[in-house]
């Protein structure tokens, strides 16, 4: 469940736990939901435990906060992982915070930049399944 400004809420193991968002300068939520959207459906997709996929999803929406507009406008993978480098986290979501930014920085080094509904593109391997 999206909470906005206060992350979201997830279920974990028969476990509800609170993920911690981040913070931004807010100009416009137009979009913030289809980025977190986006960025949770990719992570679960590609097997990311529900904590890490919800973090990711949470910066994504920060991410798409701070900025006027949607659609085009939705950020991109290098600004996600600008975010999440930005702000640390209390533990133990500081660990999982790392997690996420080795899974997104892992063999992408260059490249073009991304939109958030493919900023975690799936490989040939997983659209195959």
């Amino acid at each position: 469940m999206k909470l906005g400004k206060r992350g979201c809420l997830v279920v974990d193991d028969g476990t509800v736990r609170q993920v911690p968002s981040f913070a931004v300068r807010a100009v416009d939520s137009t979009g913030a939901g289809d980025a977190f959207t986006a960025a949770f459906l990719q992570g679960r997709l590609r097997g990311w435990p529900i904590a890490e996929a919800a973090l990711a999803a949470n910066a994504a929406g920060a991410a798409a906060a701070g900025v006027v507009g949607a659609g085009e406008r939705l950020p991109t993978r290098r600004q996600i992982v600008r975010l999440l480098r930005a702000q640390r986290l209390k533990k133990p979501w500081e660990a999982v915070r790392l997690r996420v930014l080795r899974r997104l920085t892992r063999g992408n080094k260059a490249g073009p930049a991304l939109t958030t509904a493919r900023a975690f593109p799936l490989s040939a391997e997983h659209s195959r399944r």
